[in-house]
């Protein structure tokens, strides 16, 4: 029985070697598999940025034969294009502003031609007039919206209707 049990004994021993060496094989192989995941994760990671997404919540599992599933939730923010949007709507800005001062402009130049040319009538009509009374009829309001047609500043009805408010009486 001695020889048994010396062979027992060594069978123990080979028994624990194996599973030692399973084990420790085990180990290595778990270890190089959560070496592979982390490295997985990081490439997502980097996949993600570099289109532009961002990672809200990210779930992984490892099932009993070592295999991973996992998922995530990104949300893309489109910086380029907010900066583009601002930028295009500082400038539609920009220039209304700028429309808004020429329109301005265009239309302090038209109120001083016509003044001109009303002024300029007004003193015809005084140098014309003997008695110190002058008449403005709806032809002499069109000779001065005319003047200021002819450059172009301003489109203006010129119908040629005589209606109320259209003749002008001054005494001198």
């Amino acid at each position: 029985m001695q020889v048994d049990l010396k062979e027992a004994g060594k069978k123990e021993e080979i028994k624990e070697t194996a599973a030692t060496q399973r084990s420790t094989e085990t180990a290595k192989e778990y270890t190089q598999r959560l070496k592979d995941v982390e490295s997985a994760t990081k490439w997502v990671d980097n996949f993600e940025k570099s289109m532009g997404y961002t990672a809200v919540c990210r779930h992984g599992y490892i099932d009993e034969n070592g295999n991973l599933s996992s998922f995530t939730v990104v949300v893309r923010k489109d910086e380029l294009n907010e900066k583009l949007r601002k930028e295009a709507q500082k400038n539609a800005e920009e220039q209304i502003e700028n429309s808004k001062e020429k329109a301005r402009e265009n239309a302090e130049q038209l109120a001083e031609k016509v003044v001109k040319r009303a002024e300029q009538l007004l003193e015809e009509r005084i140098a014309e007039s003997k008695d110190g009374a002058i008449h403005l009829y709806d032809t002499d309001m069109q000779t001065i919206i005319e003047a200021a047609k002819e450059d172009k500043v301003v489109k203006v009805n010129t119908k040629e209707q005589v209606g109320i408010g259209a003749n002008l009486d001054l005494q001198a």
